[in-house]
């Protein structure tokens, strides 16, 4: 017999028993079927709610995927490696991000968000300067991490670095102010959702509606949130800057060691085309990506009104949306 379904027949005989002889009457949910349900539910969701998103999300993971292939093909040595996993783990949280948006677990997705900008940093520093690349994944594996990390990236050591870097790609030094100053403000933004503050466990209890603006749905195992489509266009964002910066430096006089002994060829093209069809796709559906905050997060007084001319959706809780603070965006973007 399948193993299996060995395991699940285990696990049905048991319920039963817990349930007929201890607790009495009990209903039983099948997760797995639940999961998958929610999933086609928030997929059909998302072609008509976050279509431009997903569709750019795809083309900015494509460059990072080309990108992984082009640096794992040619790293040599620590400083190169380094730089290279890094970008691996920018792909790999990217898709773990886009799973979460797509399952309706936009809290889940914050953490990923956060770890991602965290990444991209390290990457974009190790990208130019090869004694960065190095102290992060030397060769001695009694490094001290923690060490590292207080020294060169914690408390906003990282931000010189960074500030530097993106100067020598080309940005004005008002630019690179701004940049640096937009993902603090992201940071921040993200960390009630990394520590567990009292906002991030309300919108898991009650999740406000891209579909239904004004709306909460409660007792869901997930929903489209209407934070959903800023915390995309923060991840994409960071690709951008991310591509212009290795596009900038790859193609500047002085070019970095970690990018020199990229060679041509078809993972390289590749590399380049999918940065170039992101930033022209990223550009005209730019406008596109958030729509307006009080679309998605209307007056109490509106939702009210708009409620007297039509039937509600399921799972209210319209009133309680007042008090959602916006885990979006400080300002700038």
């Amino acid at each position: 017999m399948d193993r299996r379904l060995v395991h699940s027949r285990l696990a049905d005989e048991l319920w039963a028993a817990s349930a007929n002889t201890r607790y009495g009457e009990a209903k039983r949910i099948d997760v797995d079927k639940s999961i998958a349900a929610l999933r086609r539910s928030i997929r059909r969701a998302a072609r008509a709610q976050l279509h431009a998103s997903i569709v750019v999300f795809d083309e900015a993971l494509q460059f990072l995927i080309h990108l992984e292939a082009t640096l794992l093909e040619y790293a040599r040595g620590p400083k190169a490696f380094a730089f290279a996993t890094l970008v691996s783990r920018m792909k790999c949280l990217a898709v773990s991000f886009r799973e979460l948006v797509l399952i309706g677990q936009a809290d889940a997705a914050r953490l990923i968000a956060r770890a991602f900008l965290e990444t991209s940093e390290l990457a974009t520093v190790s990208m130019a300067d090869a004694e960065f690349a190095i102290a992060y994944a030397p060769d001695d594996l009694s490094l001290d991490d923690q060490a590292f990390w207080k020294q060169n990236v914690g408390y906003g050591k990282i931000y010189p670095a960074l500030k530097s870097v993106y100067v020598q790609a080309g940005l004005s030094r008002e630019l690179s102010e701004q940049a640096v100053n937009w993902r603090k403000g992201w940071k921040d933004e993200l960390s009630g959702a990394v520590h567990g503050a009292a906002w991030s466990a309300f919108q898991c209890a009650i999740v406000p509606s891209l579909e239904s603006p004004g709306m909460g749905v409660a007792k869901a195992l997930g929903h489209l949130s209407a934070h959903t489509p800023a915390l995309c266009k923060v991840v994409l964002d960071e690709v951008s800057l991310f591509s212009e910066v290795f596009l900038h430096l790859l193609r500047s006089k002085v070019v970095p060691d970690n990018l020199k002994g990229l060679g041509a060829g078809p993972e390289l093209a590749s590399t380049l085309a999918a940065a170039e069809t992101f930033k022209a796709l990223f550009t005209q559906l730019v406008d596109e990506l958030v729509p307006d905050r009080s679309a998605l997060f209307p007056e109490p007084d509106e939702v009210s009104e708009e409620r007297e001319e039509a039937q509600p959706p399921r799972a209210g809780a319209a009133d309680s949306l007042a008090a959602l603070r916006l885990s979006a965006a400080p300002d700038a973007q």
